[in-house]
């Protein structure tokens, strides 16, 4: 869902930050990867691409060959690659949810910071429900045993912090048999980062569609009013009545989809 973030958030924060070098960590099929890359085309940016088990449709070769060097694919783990990559200066995590791979993501975004670089601008999605709080495995043995939660593969319902068995979301996914553990989840991970790094960020938190976490730094927000002006403008009354207009939109759409559905399964006799 983070391509549904695109044109009221990241689009104009990105535009306003004029970055150099983009990374994204999590592209699945693609649908920020061709609007990133499209922005990159206007902005003159290069973008780093890392995700070692893209989905269907995902071409790499094929983007190569019409971007260019402006493309960089990276088939390894975020934690592999991110140290190999220098000088970024805006990234977006949306890869593995769990505490383990976004707190050490972000620690790694630090060594910026300790180059004598800025924080790098930072999109972190899924700090809300259902990950903000519990973690996800889609491969536990690539999580250190010591970091790792007790797991099941099973559904996960809202309003319940125990897994729901075939029940609920991501039922064939493995997650943290409990909500709301200790070192559990985005959101956790980006807390813990915060509470120990004592570095001059600026976090902010747009609900809906699983939620958006935007870290940036703040002496470079401060020597470029207009990245400061749409930051700002992500916690003015008048863009929170749009996004609330966006979700309750959402929300139709998936009601009648979900409508549609019924009635083509009542009518196979289902």
């Amino acid at each position: 869902m983070f391509h549904l973030f695109w044109e009221p958030v990241v689009r104009p924060v990105l535009e306003a930050a004029s970055p150099r070098v983009v990374v994204e960590v999590g592209a699945r099929v693609g649908q920020t990867t061709e609007r990133l890359l499209g922005l990159a085309s206007e902005r003159d940016f290069e973008l780093h691409v890392i995700d070692p088990a893209t989905g269907p449709g995902f071409d790499p070769d094929a983007l190569k060959g019409q971007h260019g060097g402006r493309f960089n694919f990276h088939s390894r783990m975020s934690l592999d690659q991110l140290p190999l990559i220098d000088e970024i200066d805006a990234v977006i995590l949306d890869g593995d949810h769990n505490w383990y791979t976004v707190y050490n993501e972000l620690k790694i975004l630090r060594g910026q910071v300790e180059r004598g670089r800025p924080y790098p601008l930072t999109f972190v999605h899924d700090i809300g429900w259902p990950y903000g709080r519990r973690d996800l495995y889609y491969d536990p043995d690539t999580i250190p045993a010591e970091h790792r939660q007790p797991y099941a593969k099973a559904g996960i319902t809202l309003g319940n912090g125990e897994l729901s068995g075939t029940e609920g979301l991501n039922v064939r996914l493995y997650h943290a048999t409990t909500e709301g553990a200790a070192h559990s989840g985005v959101r956790t991970a980006v807390e813990d980062f915060l509470s120990e790094a004592d570095l001059p960020i600026r976090f902010l938190v747009v609900d809906g569609f699983h939620g958006l976490g935007i870290l940036a730094w703040e002496p470079a927000v401060a020597a470029n009013p207009t990245l400061g002006a749409a930051l700002d403008r992500l916690e003015s009354a008048e863009w929170l009545r749009e996004h609330c207009r966006r979700l309750e939109e959402a929300r139709v759409r998936t009601l009648v989809r979900l409508r549609a559905i019924t009635r083509e399964l009542q009518g196979r006799g289902a």
